[in-house]
């Protein structure tokens, strides 16, 4: 989960530079996934403090209906999943971008016709752009703290990573150069990520909204 990875690996800020206008999170991550954990995971504690998150409950009848036919179809224990599906749930209402590594989030996610970005594809971009002060350096240096402990998808090179930026901001010109996140809407940007990882991935395979 996207806070968690950049509060573990004292990344935090980055996440507020990187969505100056604020970032949304649902509920049920903020009260059990963070809030619950504090015992054990006491640096969750930034997180719950930092006021530019701010939580939003799945409360609408039908959405509520919706997240729990996700986790059936995901065949979900009773209290796994229940954040990915809220996520899924939100972006379709309100068309936000999701920023999510998780497989069952990012097809249900695509299967609605919402837009959503992996974390690397989020840094890598940022980093075309010149956004949030972030350069090839910085965030390759970001990129590498965070795949640390994950498998996937993982750019294991710098030269990778520096080849991904060089063809995102080519991308970013191609599309009329959108402001930011408008080149998370693109879902080359991903495809680009899994194809230098070079893994088996979930492959995205919905159009260019470019």
């Amino acid at each position: 989960m996207v806070l968690i990875h950049f509060n573990r690996t004292g990344h935090l800020s980055l996440l507020a530079d990187l969505w100056p206008d604020g970032a949304i999170t649902p509920e049920v991550i903020r009260e059990c996934e963070i809030g619950d954990a504090t015992s054990h995971h006491p640096e969750n504690k930034r997180i719950l403090e930092a006021v530019w998150i701010r939580a939003v409950a799945v409360d609408d009848p039908a959405d509520v209906r919706y997240a729990m036919n996700l986790r059936r179809a995901w065949h979900s224990a009773p209290d796994k999943d229940r954040g990915e599906a809220d996520i899924v749930v939100l972006c379709r209402r309100n068309g936000w971008i999701a920023i999510s590594d998780d497989n069952n989030g990012r097809a249900a996610l695509e299967h609605t016709g919402c837009d959503f970005s992996y974390m690397a594809s989020m840094l890598v971009a940022a980093a075309a752009t010149g956004h949030a002060g972030l350069d090839l350096t910085s965030a390759w240096e970001v990129h590498q703290a965070l795949q640390d402990s994950r498998v996937r998808p993982h750019i294991d090179t710098k030269e990778k990573f520096a080849a991904c930026v060089k063809l995102a901001n080519r991308l970013h010109t191609q599309i009329g150069s959108p402001a930011w996140p408008g080149i998370l809407r693109d879902p080359r940007v991903d495809l680009m990520i899994e194809k230098f990882d070079g893994r088996r991935l979930s492959r995205r395979t919905r159009p260019s909204s470019g």
